[in-house]
């Protein structure tokens, strides 16, 4: 169904296609429960969910480097107080 209009001011002629509502009622029903949960899921608990995942994975690889560190701080020091006892 598609449609022509004329603009006076510039000669030009216009095609379009109109959106029309739907008379289905599956597709009705559709639209009013299953595509806003899809939508819903999609477009807000995807990346939210995502953002939470990653945050977490970089909070626990903070503390293993710093567990790591804390013991390499650990190991010289004692190396250190066994070179001066040595001394």
């Amino acid at each position: 169904f598609e449609y022509s209009s004329y603009n006076n001011s510039t000669g030009a002629v216009q095609n379009g296609i109109p959106c029309y509502f739907s008379l289905n009622i599956e597709l009705y029903n559709f639209y009013m429960t299953s595509y806003v949960w899809i939508h819903l899921v999609i477009m807000y608990f995807l990346p939210f969910g995502i953002i939470i995942i990653c945050t977490l994975l970089a909070i626990k690889k903070l503390i293993i480097k710093q567990t790591t560190i804390n013991d390499q701080l650990l190991r010289s020091a004692q190396h250190k107080r066994r070179t001066l006892v040595i001394l």
